[in-house]
């Protein structure tokens, strides 16, 4: 692996550096096994492992090191706000690694970065042939698949249900002051991220935005959006989630909206990596049940959830087309002809 801020071979030099400088607690004697993780599209994450000695016991420990990415994303933020994110969380009972370290000075590595938890788990990956034919979910008995399924959507439901307002959140996250406004902030949100398409016009987009502005429905709520919500966003271990990762798209709004996310995310790897949908994953109208069921929630808004999602992710889709992933080059025709839009057309009401 070759990083744009330094030579690879130098990090562990670098980072014992850091630590020595900064962290009394942890004598580091030897940093070893760095390692690239292999998924992820939003941030660059590193494994290393310290041996040394803390508080006069030798010890021995992996972490996780996340550095910015080395150019725009499609989910491009403030690094600082994941981190503020997982601490904000962390009190709560939902299932997110503990940051232990963030670091804004660059002299270090040559970026900001922060240093995590390594929780023992596996992430369905998102590279193909993706989550219907590799990982965790591939991998299960059919039984057992819907059991993942279900604790997965329990994490959802467990962040729904926290009260956002009780919460020491991002000071820069937009906290709206009723539902109507949350949503109206929402929408403000795609027609930002359309606008950065700019080499063209898609008209159906352009059509759902017009849309979702002019529709009368409220949310009955606001909560907590995860804002990526999706099984590749998760670790587990046996049949359940162990950590719930990648926090940096974070919003208040509909949760309808993290559900429609999840679901369509799901079926998206199927079409893309063109394979069959994995057997023993709960249907579309199961999973809204068992949510719906588990969180209290009412039906109303599903259907304008999954239309926000599929023009989200059709914009998304867009901006992959118009700069591409160093490992993901999409032809020109997918700004017109991808699942999302393909979805918008069958479902949109005209």
């Amino acid at each position: 692996m070759v990083l744009q801020y330094m030579e690879t071979d130098q990090l562990p030099q670098a980072l014992k550096k850091w630590f020595d400088e900064n962290v009394d607690s942890l004598q580091v004697q030897r940093i070893s096994g760095i390692r690239t993780a292999t998924s992820g599209l939003s941030n660059i994450t590193l494994f290393f492992h310290v041996d040394g000695e803390q508080a006069g016991k030798p010890i021995s420990r992996g972490y996780v090191l996340r550095l910015p990415p080395e150019r725009e994303t499609v989910f491009s933020a403030d690094f600082l706000f994941q981190c503020q994110m997982m601490w904000a969380l962390a009190p709560t009972g939902l299932k997110v690694p503990e940051v232990y370290w963030y670091e804004s000075e660059k002299a270090y590595l040559g970026c900001e970065f922060y240093i995590m938890e390594k929780i023992s788990g596996e992430s369905p990956g998102d590279a193909y042939p993706g989550f219907h034919g590799a990982g965790v979910f591939y991998d299960a008995v059919v039984t057992d698949r819907t059991t993942l399924w279900r604790d997965a959507i329990d994490q959802l439901v467990a962040l729904h249900a926290l009260d956002w307002h009780t919460l020491s959140l991002p000071d820069d996250m937009y906290f709206p002051k009723d539902a109507a406004d949350a949503l109206r902030a929402q929408i403000e949100s795609l027609e930002k991220m359309y606008a950065r398409v700019t080499k063209v016009r898609i008209p159906i987009i352009e059509h759902t935005l017009q849309w979702l502005s002019t529709q009368t429905w409220v949310p009955e709520k606001t909560s907590l959006l995860w804002g990526d919500a999706r099984p590749g966003n998760m670790l587990f271990d046996g049949n359940s989630v162990v950590a719930n990762l990648d926090w940096e798209s974070a919003s208040i709004g509909p949760p309808e909206f993290d559900l429609a996310y999840f679901m369509v995310s799901v079926e998206l790897s199927a079409d893309f990596c063109q394979v069959d949908r994995l057997p023993g994953l709960m249907s579309e109208e199961d999973t809204i049940q068992y949510y719906l069921a588990a969180s209290g929630s009412q039906r109303d808004g599903i259907p304008y959830a999954f239309i926000f999602t599929y023009c989200r992710l059709a914009i998304m889709t867009a901006l992959h087309v118009q700069s591409p992933p160093d490992d993901l080059v999409l032809p020109e025709s997918f700004y017109f002809d991808n699942y999302c839009v393909r979805q918008l057309a069958a479902h949109l009401p005209v």
